[in-house]
């Protein structure tokens, strides 16, 4: 993923922003001054819990260990500091940036795609945008989105299975934390890319008119009917293996609870 194609999608999506309104920008700045402060929250808590046990519970981090600093040295608890943040930002940054990215720009382009008063010709014209679109977001991200889902896949499955283990108290509350956080970013990318579908799709829908010709309505119908039950509908995939929506995400549920289970009997 280059910078080169991500202003490449960038550019092709300003080709429709006028189909945006004043209110949506409010909601897109908003969405994003959220989705900063959350990214840079979650890369700051993780340190500050450590520290907090360190002075208020008298644990000894693993950090200290790898480090081979001793408890009584001045600096120990810059050094904490210091690898906490960079272990979390190494481990965390890359995967927000992709995910904020990933659906914040789903985010616009659905709100591009609302229910709006269009003629034939303009809602032809919007949807071969969209086509062009789809296929560069899906040439450019669709592999990466595999990776990142699959890091995410593994980030929870590790949570729980640390979790049922039941290590010390304090470990197991920073494994559920790991937990809420993949949730949310899983759920953020597809709520986001199934708006994108779900408008895309009834704008292809929509580009059917029904004349008052019964032989001419008949066919047209059979012609939408057909189109509305197609499987090759418009869609968000993860390098075309999986379909971004609902059903991945429990899907993903599924696997680990089943996963669970298993370990928990043995």
């Amino acid at each position: 993923m280059k910078t080169k194609g991500i202003l490449e999608l960038i550019r092709i999506l300003e080709s429709i922003k006028n189909e945006l309104s004043f209110r949506d920008y409010e909601r897109l700045l908003l969405l994003s001054k959220v989705a900063a402060i959350y990214s840079v929250f979650v890369i700051c808590v993780n340190p500050a819990i450590m520290i907090f046990r360190v002075y208020y519970l008298n644990s000894i981090p693993l950090c200290l260990k790898l480090l081979q600093l001793p408890t009584y040295a001045e600096d120990w608890y810059l050094s904490i500091a210091a690898y906490e943040i960079a272990n979390t930002f190494t481990r965390t940054s890359i995967k927000y940036a992709v995910v904020v990215f990933y659906g914040m720009f789903c985010y616009t382009f659905s709100l591009c795609l609302q229910d709006k008063k269009r003629s034939k010709f303009q809602a032809h014209a919007l949807y071969n945008k969209v086509l062009q679109i789809v296929k560069k977001l899906e040439e450019r991200l669709s592999l990466v989105m595999l990776i990142i889902f699959s890091h995410i896949l593994v980030d929870i499955f590790q949570s729980m299975l640390i979790s049922i283990e039941k290590y010390e108290d304090a470990l197991t509350k920073d494994q559920i934390w790991c937990f809420l956080n993949n949730m949310i970013l899983a759920i953020f990318v597809v709520f986001s890319a199934e708006k994108v579908q779900k408008r895309a799709n009834g704008i292809r829908e929509s580009l059917f008119t029904f004349p008052n010709d019964s032989c001419h309505f008949e066919c047209l119908c059979r012609k939408y009917t057909k189109i509305s039950e197609d499987h090759k509908q418009l869609k968000l995939t993860l390098w075309e293996m999986f379909t971004i929506n609902k059903l991945l995400l429990f899907s993903m549920l599924s696997w680990n609870l089943a996963y669970a289970v298993i370990i928990v009997q043995f």
